[in-house]
Order: structure tokens, then sequence, then C-alpha cells
């Protein structure tokens, strides 16, 4: 999976729009009516072609086939699985069954709308298998074929195919013992499809709303735990599934649904994220871009990605007809994107004042110390020109606890604890930062760097409580600890540590 790792890769979400034309084969399929297969098969390569071009003209980095040769986003497995057939009402959307007129105009404007719908799915009425792969074997090498003709294409191609949840969710079971038992069998059927993908080069995107999106449907009026055991049973099969798949081949894509709603009844991010990143997966795509979850960027620093997972921030809405301003699109990057610098170098000699010579101090001063102010030095303009970032300097409990033979060491990083609070903020002003001189007494470092606001009091507690009950402190005063770890936020740089306690230490 390519990063951003020189520029700002771009990419969506997956289904783009489909020529009137094209659509009307599609709906015509859906109500079991006769059409002309070579007539569908050339309307959705030429589709295919355009859907390319109108990317690669636009500046789309990771792009794909627009999904164009499917007649909607999950629907179209019912023409390469068994057990499929007949069809149901899908439950009502929550939040648009509380506004009754704006029901009716949604209701006026599908209507008038020439769409495969996905409110009308079929049922799950038998057993359910992969059994005709033609159409994605065509698919796969039609999408081939078109990038194969541009001489400049895409950074990264990828291609969609649906989470089991939505399926299993969307496409009622009438046939399975227990939701666990379809869930299987999905998930078992559409990995035919989920490593032909990636084995044919192609970067894997699952699509699944189900997870945001059933909350206010077919959970609407259960407990919030209900659904979230919906989405952790989702997310296990998910895995199995991928199994076979590589975790740096494959995208998660989690949404809310793709309609111009209220969205009062969404689930929020922070309530779903930690069960999301127990999937295998090598990155999310999520929308920080509409009203409803434009904030919830800050739900990432609570619960971060793993080293090796990337975020692809959805920040452009495409359910309004405002063009967003360059300067807002920047704004939504830089929120989800923060820069966080952390100085964390130290070198010691065991060397007596007497004996330690000019060119022992400078080494120690320039690793402990002045690589600081370097590395800040550096990093300022870049956090400056991003509007936001923080510093985080690690110093040492050695800065205000004395030990024999390391007075160098000693004495720099008393340097750095004192560089915290204001000097560290102007290095970087209004940026924040955070020093913390908490250290295990082994005396590597400590420092918990994605600390939310609401639990810092406990982190600092626990940490205060093992200072106190260390031995080499317990001889000491400690009973004004106070303040020694403050957040690396925006309002840090208003919030000074308090090192009195610790400095007045004997």
């Amino acid at each position: 999976m390519r990063w951003s790792d020189e520029r700002i890769l771009t990419t969506h979400t997956g289904s783009l729009p489909r020529p009137p034309e094209l659509t009307r084969l599609y709906v015509r399929r859906a109500r079991g009516e006769a059409i002309d297969p070579a007539e569908l098969d050339r309307l959705g390569k030429t589709a295919l072609r355009r859907i390319v071009d109108k990317q690669i003209e636009a500046g789309v980095d990771i792009g794909n086939n627009g999904e164009q040769q499917r007649e909607a986003f999950f629907l179209y497995v019912r023409n390469r699985m068994s057990g499929f057939g007949d069809s149901w009402q899908r439950w009502p959307r929550g939040d648009v069954e509380r506004y009754p007129l704006l029901k009716q105009q949604m209701a006026q404007m599908l209507a008038a709308r020439e769409a495969v719908g996905n409110y009308q799915p079929p049922k799950a009425i038998g057993e359910v298998r992969y059994v005709d792969d033609t159409e994605l074997n065509a698919e796969i090498a039609d999408f081939r074929t078109a990038l194969e003709a541009k001489p400049i294409g895409f950074v990264e191609p990828f291609m969609t195919a649906p989470s089991p949840g939505i399926i299993a969710a969307a496409m009622k079971n009438e046939y399975y013992d227990s939701e666990e038992a379809y869930l299987a069998a999905v998930a078992a059927a559409i990995q035919v499809e989920y490593e032909a993908i990636v084995k044919s080069g192609f970067l894997l995107q699952l699509d699944c709303p189900d997870l945001a999106l059933e909350r206010h449907l077919t959970y609407d009026d259960r407990p919030v735990g209900q659904f979230l055991a919906f989405v952790e049973r989702v997310v296990a099969a998910i895995n199995k599934a991928i199994v076979n798949v590589p975790r740096d081949r494959v995208r998660l894509h989690v949404c809310w649904g793709n309609y111009e709603g209220p969205h009062d009844r969404d689930v929020p991010l922070a309530e779903i994220l930690p069960l999301l990143e127990q999937a295998n997966v090598g990155g999310f795509v999520l929308p920080f871009a509409n009203p409803r979850h434009q904030h919830e960027y800050r739900v990432l620093q609570k619960f971060p990605l793993a080293d090796d997972q990337i975020i692809a921030a959805g920040v452009i809405d495409d359910l309004t007809g405002f063009v967003e301003h360059p300067e807002v699109v920047a704004d939504r990057l830089e929120n989800v994107a923060r820069d966080i610098l952390v100085n964390n170098a130290g070198i010691r000699k065991y060397e007596k004042v007497d004996e330690a010579s000019a060119a022992s101090w400078n080494e120690i001063l320039s690793v402990n110390l002045m690589s600081y102010v370097f590395c800040a030095k550096a990093a300022v303009p870049v956090m400056r020109r991003n509007k936001g970032g923080a510093i985080v300097n690690v110093a040492s409990v050695r800065s205000v606890v004395a030990g024999g033979g390391n007075l160098q060491y000693d004495t720099t990083k008393a340097a750095v604890d004192c560089g915290g609070g204001d000097k560290t903020s102007s290095l970087a002003p209004g940026y924040g930062s955070l020093l913390t001189n908490i250290l295990q007494w082994s005396f590597e470092p400590r420092l918990v760097v994605h600390v939310g606001a609401d639990q810092l009091p406990a982190v600092a507690a626990q940490l205060f409580d093992e200072i106190r009950n260390c031995p080499t402190m317990q001889k000491r005063s400690v009973s004004d600890l106070d303040e020694v770890i403050f957040p690396a936020s925006h309002c840090a740089s208003s919030r000074k540590p308090k090192r009195d306690a610790l400095a007045s230490s004997p």
C-alpha cells in the first residue's frame, strides 16, 4: 500500500457515477427483464475507460474502475453467488424517520431517479456459495487493459469488494439457523473476490458501511451494545476472509451512509474505532468532511493506529452542492495529520568532574541537549506551515535526583527539563509541548504520548505512586508532588509544569 512519502496522495471511496444508458440496463436486469449481454458488456467497458480517464485527468493517484461494471456496490454479488432470491424492504433509516416531511421528500426524489436501489434487496433463501467468477475475472481483466492503455496511470490502482457484514445485514437471512452461520458462509464466498483482486496486483478496499450505518438501520431500536457486538462479529469474519491477503494490501472503508440526511442517529466514531482496529488491514478510509463527523479526527489521537497502518481521510463531501475552498480542504487534512516531534536521546560517561575533558563535555552536550535544539529547529517551520503540531522532550529523573559519576548526563538532562513549558513553546509558539521526567527506574524512557486528557489524572497518579515507592525516593521529600506530565496539545503551552516539588527535593 502506497504511503504519502513525498506528497499527499489522493484517492476516493470507490463507486463513481455511471452513464444513464448503462444504469438503465442494470435497472432492467434487476427487474428481471431480458437485456442484451453484448450491449451491457460494451457499455460497461466504455464507461470503464471513461471513468479511468476522468480520474487521471482530475489528478487521482490511487484510483479504481469506478465499479462501472457492477449494478451497485454490493447487490452485484447476487449474480456471482448462489442462495439469493425474492426481495424484502430494508429497515428504515432511524435519522430520517424522525423527520416526516424530509422522509417524504427523499422518497419522492428516489422514485424519480433511475437506479438500482439498495433498500429492496434480495434475501438469502438457500446456501450461499461463490459459483461463477466469470464477471469477476472479466472485471479484473478489463480494468487491467484500461490501465495498460494509459502511458501515465495511477500511482496505485485499487478495487473494491463488499464486507460480509453489509451483505448479511442487507440481504435478509431466511435460510441459515443463525446470523453467525450466515456471516461465515458469506465471508467464505466473498473471500474468492478478496484474494482474486489482490492476486491480480490491485489494492483491495473492503466496503464496510455496515460497521457504522447499521447502528441506525438494523439496530436503531436496540441497545448500542448489541450493535457493537455485531461489529465485532463482522470484523472477525473479515479477518477470516482476508487470512491469505497481506495486511499491507487491504484497506477498510467505513461510513454512515452515502445520503444527504440528518445523520443525528449516527454512532460516534469513538465507539466503533477500537473494534475497527481489530481488523487485520493496512489502513482505514474514513470520512472527516461532513458536518456530523468532521470533528472526529480527534478520536485518532485517543485510539491511534498501528505503526504500519495509514488513514485515508475523506476531506471532500460529495453530498453537498458546495465546492470546498482549498483552504478548507487543507484544514481538514491538517487536522488528521498532526505533526509530533519526540526528542529522546542520551549518552553518558562515568567520569569524575576533575577527570572529564572538554571534548567529553562537548560530545555529551551535543547529543543530549543540542540534538533537541537542532531537531526542533528543523521541525518548527513544518509545524508553522501545517498550523499545528507538538514537541515532546524526554528528560530524566537524573535531572532532579543526582547520582554519582554521571555529572555531564545529569546536567544535560536538567537543561532539557528546564527547557519545558515556556521555553519549549518559544521554539514552537502556540503549538504546545509535553515534557516529562518520569522514567522507569532502570533509567529507560517511559513516555505516554497518546494519553487523552480524560486519562491524564489516572496515569499521573500511577506514575506518582511509583516515584513515592521507589527506594531511591523514599528518603526524599515528595509529599508535594504536583503536575509533571501534561498533554501534547494546543492547550499545553498554557499549562506549565509545576516542578517545585521535584526541584526542591534535597
